[in-house]
């Protein structure tokens, strides 16, 4: 899966988990999981695009 699409379906289960009622423990720890996968997704994004542009003006 790409890293856009892995942070967009991470998102999406933070709005989800945002809107549900329940066990206020459990969905803070889903939240924050869901949060580490987008930082680390975003950042593996950003890498992977700073490392083609360095390539493009070598």
């Amino acid at each position: 899966m790409s890293e856009i699409a892995t942070i967009a379906a991470a998102a999406a289960v933070i709005l989800k988990l945002c809107e549900d009622e329940g066990d206020l423990q459990t969905k803070l720890k889903r939240i924050s999981y869901a949060a580490a996968i987008i930082q680390r997704e975003a950042v593996v994004g950003l890498e992977q695009l700073n490392s083609s542009m360095e390539e493009s003006h070598a």
